[in-house]
């Protein structure tokens, strides 16, 4: 097995990032946190991305912290044998799965478990999903309208794809239609000045 390089402060920076958090999610963080490293001796605290990680190997699960609720991550998710039906997943990442929380009752400690100790055991063995080379992203219909219209769309199309996937992600992640469509507006302001495209 191959050891990888953790943060050094990782316990210390995830200690800061759960106190700092209100109670409700700091309760569900707390709860998924000792559960992780209950779960296998092998899962080392890590911290990527300011946010909490645990490895194994490979990376094996983040924990994420949003507004409205708490997300776990499991990183090569797509290879867990969802069993309890309870993994969901973005269209456009082969390989997450992810948990969303509002509420630590929420947290059953048996299927997390499970799922853990199926991501270890791949992790260890060395599997991986093997990630396309052709990275390719869905631009969601009414974006690729508004792209079209403000004549910004072969200009998008050759951006990174990690660029495109960031500004896809977050208008796709607005819960409400006209945050969804504010959203798109900003994208679109924000690509015109890019590109040097006065506003029409």
């Amino acid at each position: 097995m191959t050891h990888s390089k953790v943060h050094p402060e990782a316990t210390k920076l995830v200690n800061n990032y759960i106190d700092e958090l209100p109670e409700w999610s700091k309760a569900i963080c707390s709860k998924l946190r000792q559960i992780i490293l209950s779960a296998s001796q092998q899962i080392q605290e890590d911290w990527k991305w300011n946010h909490p990680n645990y490895y194994c190997n490979g990376m094996v699960c983040g924990i994420w912290a949003f507004k409205d609720h708490v997300t776990l991550v499991f990183f090569q998710g797509a290879m867990i044998n969802d069993h309890f039906a309870v993994l969901s997943s973005h269209s456009d990442n082969l390989h997450n799965r992810h948990i969303k929380y509002t509420n630590v009752s929420e947290i059953n400690e048996t299927i997390i478990k499970d799922y853990l100790l199926q991501s270890v055991d791949n992790n260890i063995k060395g599997l991986r999903i093997n990630q396309t080379k052709n990275k390719t992203i869905d631009i969601p219909y009414y974006l690729k309208d508004a792209l079209e219209n403000a004549g910004l769309l072969e200009s998008f199309n050759n951006m990174s794809y990690s660029h495109k996937k960031e500004y896809i992600l977050w208008i796709k992640e607005a819960k409400k239609e006209e945050t969804k469509i504010r959203r798109v507006e900003k994208v679109i302001s924000q690509l015109r000045d890019k590109f040097g495209f006065s506003s029409l």
